[in-house]
């Protein structure tokens, strides 16, 4: 008898699950292009002025938080690979944005 996965069926992973390289704390001074496998974390503080982060190409199941941790003026413009924008992030602002295979969106803002 084959195993296979079926709605059912349940497990359990006994340890924490630990993403190598997940949290990415940084200081932009320009624009940043995430790809694959770039952090799913993002705590991003902006030197003056508005910057802009754009996303990988579509691929279902790929997320990432974002925080913006600038105290005052500036955003963080958040846009796909055709330069649309996604989401602008504020001062203090932070989103989960998730993708469908289709479109990236926002799942959680605050």
């Amino acid at each position: 008898m084959a195993n296979s996965f079926n709605s059912s069926s349940l497990f359990t992973v006994p340890r924490p699950i630990v993403k190598k390289d997940a949290v990415n704390y940084d200081n932009l001074t320009g624009d940043i292009t995430m790809d694959y496998m770039s952090s799913t974390y993002q705590f991003l503080k902006q030197s003056g002025g508005s910057h802009t982060i754009t996303l990988p190409a579509l691929k279902n199941g790929i997320s990432y938080w974002f925080k913006s941790r600038a105290s005052s003026t500036g955003t963080i413009s958040i846009k796909d690979a055709a330069a649309a924008t996604v989401e602008t992030l504020t001062a203090g602002q932070s989103c989960h944005i998730v993708c469908d295979g289709s479109f990236w969106l926002v799942a959680i803002k605050s």
